[in-house]
C-alpha cells in the first residue's frame, strides 16, 4: 500500500506482537498508545496534552488507531482515510466547523502537495498553540501561504 509501517515492512512482527500469549488485544506487547510511543517518543508529550487524547473514537479513548492503521494504508501517515475526510469526520459540525478551503484542487504552497488540514496549519498530535496550530495564531501563520500567492484577506 501507499504507506507501510516500517517494522511491518521489515517483517519485525515481534517489535509489536507477542507470538503466543498477551494480555492485550491482537497479541500486542502492550496497550496501543504506549506501544506507539515507544518509537514515536517525540509525539508522546504533545499528544498527552492534545485534545485528541480525550476523543472517544471507534478504537477507544485517545487511541492512535482512531486515526492510524497499524500495518499499512492507502493514505499518508498510515491514515484510516483520506486526510481531509478524516479530519472532517469530527471537525465538520458545531463550533469546530471551518470554511478554509482544503483538499483537491487546493495546493499547499509550502509543500507543493494537496492542501490538507495538517499540511501547513494544524499539528494533529498536539501543539503549544491553540487550536493545535503549527505557529502562533497570528498573521504569520496565514501569511506563510497567502503572501506567497498574493491572496490577502
Amino acid at each position: 500500500k501507499h504507506s507501510v509501517h516500517q517494522p511491518f515492512s521489515e517483517g519485525k512482527c515481534l517489535v509489536c506482537h507477542e507470538p503466543h500469549k498477551s494480555n492485550n488485544p491482537n497479541l500486542l506487547v502492550e496497550q496501543v498508545n504506549g506501544l506507539c510511543a515507544k518509537c514515536h517518543r517525540e509525539l508522546r508529550n504533545r499528544l498527552e496534552s492534545s485534545p485528541h487524547s480525550s476523543i472517544d473514537g471507534t478504537k477507544g479513548k485517545g487511541s492512535c488507531l482512531n486515526c492510524h492503521q497499524s500495518h499499512s494504508s492507502d493514505f499518508p501517515s498510515l491514515g484510516v482515510g483520506e486526510p481531509v475526510a478524516l479530519c472532517k469526520s469530527c471537525h465538520n459540525q458545531g463550533p469546530t466547523k471551518r470554511n478554509h478551503p482544503v483538499g483537491k484542487p487546493f495546493i499547499d504552497e509550502r509543500t507543493g502537495r494537496e492542501l490538507t488540514c495538517s499540511s501547513t496549519c494544524h499539528e494533529p498530535h498536539g501543539s503549544e498553540y491553540v487550536p493545535m496550530l503549527r505557529l502562533p495564531n497570528n498573521d504569520s501563520l496565514c501569511l506563510t501561504c497567502h503572501q506567497a500567492v498574493g491572496i490577502l484577506f
